[in-house]
């Protein structure tokens, strides 16, 4: 877009505009600094170097490529947005906006294009998310993602040193990296449950990073990571809450070395395989580009209606929104948001 210089591209609602701000050659580097002014969303794009030859194609991480999801669908620059926009190289993160699911803190965009998340403590939790609730019923805006994919985000954390052997670890909230069927989250009426009772849903959670076992654990170099198939009536099927089928506790802990400092960025990474007639599907977890925790697995649903949902498979038949957020004792910074799929073509964008 820019051979030698600074493309300023400035994002509002109904504007779109474009300047080239030339500046003499520098290196052949290429970096990106997206900021949030008012409803504007900023993109600073600097080119280096006398070469007009076009940028490469971004390398999928590992992972993505051995599942064959080589375009990147979402990401890497974060951006918190004021107004739906879905931008080649932005991960568009809205302020947490569902349908009496009310969260708080804050969210600011730092000068290196990062941004740092903390919870209040009127309302601990806070969380921005590739979607929102859209106006209208049942409406969403943003994107949400089917089909499979390579999930990756860039971040770090403080305040975990030491957790291990506090009771009260998870009162104010906790990092977490996680997902959620928009179908559920937007209330479009699809998590529905074929032939029964109105309000029988079926959705899907799958939790990326959780900063929430140590202190059950005794150990501050652990995470989990979850699989949950919520389903039944809300408050009636099971008692409080929705019925919740997940993968075992020993299944979700991700142990790391005592080596690891949470407190300097790592890329936290998941990859949704979904179920054919031939192959079970499967969610692996990534710590750093390498494997760690054990794989869950499903075999392809083939019939929505039955009840209880046999687990995990209504999974490969829904949109997952993707969320970040944390607590009020352990502020989080977030680097980069990437999403690698095959194609475009079972996202659901709005």
């Amino acid at each position: 877009m820019c051979p030698k210089g600074v493309s300023v591209l400035i994002l509002t609602g109904n504007l779109k505009e474009e300047a080239e701000i030339m500046k003499p050659a520098a290196s052949p580097a290429v970096w990106a600094i997206a900021l949030t002014l008012g409803s504007a969303l900023v993109l600073l794009v600097a080119c280096g170097g006398g070469s007009s030859a076009p940028m490469p194609a971004p390398v999928p991480p590992a992972p993505a490529q051995q599942a064959g999801y080589t375009l990147r669908t979402y990401g890497p620059i974060p951006v918190v947005l004021a107004n739906t926009s879905v931008i080649s190289g932005i991960a568009g993160l809205f302020p947490w906006e569902f349908i009496d699911q009310g969260t708080g803190g804050s969210a600011s965009t730092n000068g290196d294009g990062s941004i740092t998340v903390v919870g209040a403590a009127s309302a601990p939790n806070a969380q921005l998310a590739s979607a929102r609730s859209g106006s209208a019923a049942g409406s969403f805006e943003g994107i949400a993602f089917g089909g499979g994919a390579y999930f990756e985000a860039v971040l770090k954390f403080d305040g975990w040193q030491g957790q291990s052997s506090n009771p009260n670890d998870l009162s104010g909230g906790w990092p977490a990296f996680w997902s959620m069927a928009v179908e559920h989250l937007a209330q479009t009426g699809a998590d529905q449950v074929p032939g029964q009772a109105a309000g029988y849903e079926d959705f899907i959670e799958m939790d990326f990073m959780e900063y929430n076992i140590e202190n059950i654990q005794a150990n501050d170099y652990v995470y989990s990571g979850s699989m949950i198939d919520w389903n039944g009536v809300f408050g009636q099927t099971c008692s409080n809450s929705y019925c919740a089928i997940e993968n075992s506790y020993t299944s979700k802990i991700r142990q790391l070395p005592e080596t690891v400092d949470f407190s300097v960025y790592h890329s936290y990474g998941a990859l949704w395989v979904p179920a054919t007639a031939d192959t079970d599907g499967y969610l692996q977890w990534y710590f750093d580009g390498a494997p760690v925790g054990q794989q869950v697995s499903w075999p392809e649903l083939t019939d929505s209606s039955v009840v209880p949902p046999p687990p995990f498979g209504i999974a490969d038949q829904q949109h997952l929104v993707v969320i970040l957020g944390t607590g009020t004792q352990y502020p989080m910074t977030i680097s980069s948001v990437s999403v690698w799929q095959k194609s475009r073509a079972d996202n659901l964008i709005r």
